[in-house]
C-alpha cells in the first residue's frame, strides 16, 4: 500500500532522468573514492599507532581528505534528492536523529583529526584522537548505509508508523550489514593501495602489505558476493537485466586481484577506480530493483540545468586549481 502510494506520485524532473541519473553517478563516484580513502586512511592510521612497532605511524592529511568528502558529497546527495525525493526524505525523517547529527559528529572528526596528526602533540594525545577520528567516521558510514537501506525498503516502514521518534537507525537484515561491511573493507583495501603506491604505507610497504592487502580483498569479495546471494530475486533478477551483470564485477575483481599480486600498483590503482565505479553502478541497479517502478515526471525545463551545468564547470575548475595547490604542497 505505501509502495504504490509513492510510485502514483512518480518525481518530478526538469530534463530527462538520464541526465540526472548519470550526473549521480558521476558525483557519487567521486564522493566515494574521497570518503573511502579518508575512512581507510584513518583506520590505518588509528591501528599504527599499536603495531608494537614503537614509533608513531606517517600521518595523513586527515583535515583535507574530510574537507573534500564533505565537499563531494554534497552534489550526489541532491542528486539522489531529485531521483527519489519521497524514498529518501521518509527515510531521514524516521531516523532524524541520528541524521541530523551527522553534521556534528563530521565536525567534531575534523576537529579532532587536527590534534591526530598534530607533531607537536604527544604520542598519547595523538593516538586518543586518531582513535576518535576512526570511530567516528564509522559512525557517519553506518548511518549513511542504513539511510539508503531503509530508502530501499519501504516494505519495512509501516512498522515503525507508531513509534514516530525520529531514533530508527537499524533497517535489520544480513544485507544491511554485509553492505556496512563491504564499505569498511573497500576503504581498507584502496586506502592501502594508495599508501603503498605513495610509499608512505611504513612497514606495510614491502610484504606484509601485499599480504594484508590480499586479505582485505579476499574479504572484500566474501561479502560482495554475500550481499548479492541475500538479495530478493525478484531484486537480484532486475540487478541482473540492466547493463552491468555481477559477472562482469567478478572478472573485473578478478584482473585487480592479479594486478595485485604482480606487484603494479600503479595499475592496480587506475583499475581499483574503474572497478569502484562498476560497482557504484551496479549498485543503482539494484537499487532501482528493490523500488522499480521509480516513474519520472515534469515538462522539459533546460535553464535550471544549464545554470548548473555552469555552476559545475565553475566549481570544478576551482576544485581542480585546489588540486594543484595541494600536489605543490600548499596548505590552501
Amino acid at each position: 500500500m505505501v509502495l504504490e502510494s509513492l510510485h502514483a506520485g512518480g518525481v518530478a524532473l526538469p530534463v530527462p532522468a538520464w541526465i540526472v541519473r548519470g550526473l549521480h553517478l558521476a558525483t557519487l563516484t567521486a564522493h566515494v573514492a574521497v570518503m573511502t580513502l579518508l575512512l581507510g586512511g584513518a583506520l590505518i592510521y588509528a591501528a599504527g599507532f599499536f603495531s608494537g612497532k614503537g614509533e608513531a605511524p606517517e600521518a595523513p592529511r586527515l583535515p583535507v581528505w574530510t574537507a573534500f568528502a564533505v565537499n563531494t558529497g554534497v552534489a550526489p546527495l541532491l542528486f539522489c534528492q531529485a531521483l527519489f525525493a519521497h524514498f529518501i526524505y521518509t527515510s531521514s525523517i524516521l531516523m532524524a536523529g541520528w541524521w541530523i547529527g551527522v553534521p556534528v559528529v563530521v565536525m567534531a572528526a575534523y576537529a579532532l583529526s587536527y590534534l591526530a596528526i598534530s607533531p607537536g602533540t604527544a604520542s598519547n594525545a595523538r593516538a586518543g584522537a586518531a582513535v576518535a577520528v576512526a570511530l567516528l567516521l564509522l559512525f557517519v558510514s553506518f548511518v549513511f548505509v542504513c539511510n539508503i537501506d531503509l530508502m530501499a525498503k519501504p516494505d519495512q516502514w509501516e512498522r515503525y508508523a507508531d513509534s514516530p521518534h525520529g531514533w530508527i537507525l537499524f533497517a535489520g537484515g544480513a544485507d544491511t550489514l554485509l553492505r556496512w561491511g563491504h564499505v569498511v573493507l573497500a576503504a581498507l583495501f584502496h586506502a592501502l593501495l594508495l599508501s603503498r603506491l605513495l610509499g608512505k604505507a611504513g612497514s606495510l610497504n614491502g610484504r606484509p602489505g601485499l599480504y594484508l592487502g590480499v586479505g582485505f580483498f579476499i574479504l572484500l569479495a566474501a561479502t560482495g558476493l554475500s550481499h548479492f546471494v541475500s538479495l530478493p530475486e525478484a531484486v537480484r533478477q532486475g540487478a541482473e537485466s540492466g547493463a552491468l551483470s555481477v559477472y562482469l564485477l567478478v572478472a573485473s575483481a578478478l584482473v585487480l586481484a592479479g594486478l595485485l599480486l604482480a606487484g603494479r600498483l600503479k595499475a592496480c590503482a587506475a583499475w581499483a577506480l574503474g572497478n569502484l565505479t562498476l560497482m557504484i553502478c551496479y549498485r543503482e541497479q539494484v537499487r532501482t530493483g528493490f523500488l522499480a517502478p521509480v516513474t519520472t515526471t515534469g515538462p522539459a525545463d533546460y535553464g535550471s540545468f544549464w545554470m548548473f551545468a555552469l555552476a559545475l564547470l565553475t566549481g570544478g575548475a576551482a576544485f581542480v586549481y585546489m588540486l594543484g595547490l595541494l600536489g605543490k604542497g600548499g596548505e590552501a
